[in-house]
């Protein structure tokens, strides 16, 4: 469809940064219909964000653009940054990635939307459109008292507050268990049809794409690999395709290898004494409880996995296991000790063997800190080493550990790949030789092709480490691939518990059908 007919069109478009070697993007053609989406995908660093952000004019200075740009009936230049204000809000709206990170933290849902809407009828109106509740008790709340779902509602509703023609989704369901995704899909879909919007859907998750997508943009180092209608792009045996779309792990029994990576499993070591016990265990926010009388055992080489739809307690499991909340009642015994009973340096030893991998490396990593420094800070609080040199040899051996370059030591962490920056951040977490390791959502941020390297790269290291892992997450088929037991929360409470292929293969809780049904088909069953 032409330009002219269309609410959005690009053509040849080009994107070339200062300094880079090639191209952030090459020669870019699309254009956005109303009532149509149009899905972009790619593997990290493929281009996907520089389109987003190119389309409503928020590119650094740096960035050198070429081609041509029609929206709103007129053509754009793209170094007019008056006319781009014209056009954000009122004809594009955008919704990223990480709502946590976007809606003002001390802002409450009311002021959020009437700083922009001025009336309170269209508040609420704006609330009910997206599903959210319209109470005061809830307009009253802050972000970080709302589900991740809930968040991201908000965000769309914000988006579509000045009644845009076109909505940019940037990863808008990355961050969310099945059931809350399946949800946001079915929203953006009810809304891109009532209002008539131009959508473009930006994600790394292709079962994400193809239940919204009419056509579909594939994306690999600047370069459209492949265009065309959406059914028609996803059955495709194109190699890259068919990369992306086996990067992403299926429900199993037994553990494979993932993607592209082709190498033979060694035998799993026995699993070694319990390292964490749980009984009874209590833990509240005010006066409610967030966690009621969970009970469980971890041995040393094994991983437990934790999942649950927003708000059934995970996070508030791995702050309790991590010391940052003490629980309300209950046995807990972790590496060897109850935390609650230790103080000063007991507590600071006990801390070496308890880390933690958060889920976005981007804002866990102090973005003023080098490589080296990041992961050399653990090392000297805990004087592990004698020298500098012993310093920089095993910052260089946790780097190698982590399948990453020695010559990333002097980078800072907008220099380095999504990927790379979970591995820095996994490396900074084994410096102390830690016994457990939590990974709180650890590849849900990650593109599927680099969330298949990380799973893989962890599973090594607890088998070589002997590791107790700690696995939360939302992602039913990447438990699937790593854990050996399975905790199902829901509302604080285990619902269900066991070996993860018998969880899997046979569960018993509405709840953890629910979420098994919530994935895509070709998911449900190894290949």
């Amino acid at each position: 469809m032409s330009a002219a007919i269309a609410r959005l069109g690009l053509e040849h478009f080009t994107v070339q940064y200062l300094h880079a070697e090639r191209p952030a993007l090459s020669d870019i053609s699309l254009s956005l219909r109303a009532g149509a989406c149009l899905g972009v995908v790619g593997e990290s660093g493929s281009g996907k964000s520089t389109l987003a952000l190119a389309l409503i004019g928020l590119l650094p200075v740096s960035a050198r653009l070429s081609g041509s740009l029609h929206c709103a009936g007129r053509r754009v230049a793209f170094d007019d940054m008056r006319t781009w204000r014209a056009l954000r809000g009122r004809h594009i709206g955008y919704v990223f990635q990480d709502a946590a990170a976007s809606l003002h933290p001390l802002r409450s849902v009311y002021a959020q939307l009437h700083e922009m809407l001025r009336d309170d009828a269209r508040v609420l109106a704006a609330l009910q459109e997206v599903g959210l509740a319209t109470d005061r008790n809830f307009l009253r709340r802050q972000p970080h008292q709302l589900s991740g779902g809930q968040r991201q509602r908000l965000m769309i509703a914000l988006a579509l507050a000045l009644a845009p023609s076109i909505l940019i989704c940037d990863e808008p369901t990355s961050a969310l268990d099945a059931l809350a995704s399946a949800a946001i899909l079915d929203l953006l879909q009810r809304l891109k049809l009532e209002r008539g919007l131009a959508l473009l859907f930006v994600s790394h998750d292709l079962d994400a794409v193809a239940a919204i997508a009419d056509e579909l943009l594939v994306l690999r180092a600047g370069i459209c690999e492949l265009q065309g209608a959406t059914a028609s792009v996803l059955a495709s045996e194109q190699a890259y395709v068919s990369q992306l779309r086996n990067s992403r792990p299926r429900l199993r029994g037994n553990p494979q290898r993932l993607g592209a990576v082709d190498a033979m499993l060694l035998p799993r070591p026995a699993a070694g004494p319990v390292v964490i016990e749980v009984a009874q265990l209590q833990a509240r926010y005010q006066d409610r409880l967030a966690l009621s009388d969970l009970t469980f055992v971890l041995r040393r080489g094994q991983t437990l996995g934790v999942i649950g739809a927003s708000g059934s307690g995970k996070s508030t499991l791995a702050r309790v296991l991590l010391a940052l909340q003490a629980p309300a009642h209950g046995r807990l015994q972790v590496a060897g000790a109850d935390p609650r009973q230790l103080r000063g340096a007991a507590l600071k030893q006990w801390r070496r063997r308890v880390q933690i991998v958060f889920q976005d490396p981007g804002t866990a990593l102090d973005p003023q800190q080098r490589v080296g420094e990041a992961i050399g800070e653990a090392l000297d609080l805990h004087r592990l080493v004698a020298s500098a040199s012993e310093r920089i040899a095993r910052i260089t051996q946790l780097l190698t550990d982590v399948r990453l370059s020695s010559e990333l030591i002097d980078r800072y962490p907008h220099q380095l790949s999504g990927g790379q920056k979970q591995r820095v951040a996994i490396a900074r977490a084994l410096a102390t030789d830690p016994e457990v390791l939590i990974c709180d959502e650890a590849v849900s941020a990650l593109d599927v092709s680099v969330q298949a390297e990380v799973l893989n790269l962890l599973a090594d290291l607890r088998d070589q480490r002997q590791l107790s892992l700690i696995f939360i997450g939302h992602d039913l088929a990447a438990m699937s691939f790593i854990s050996d037991q399975l905790l199902v929360l829901d509302q604080g409470r285990i619902v269900e518990a066991g070996a993860t292929a018998d969880v899997l293969g046979d569960p018993q809780h509405a709840v953890t059908r629910a979420l098994i049904a919530a994935l895509p088909p070709r998911l449900r069953a190894s290949p």
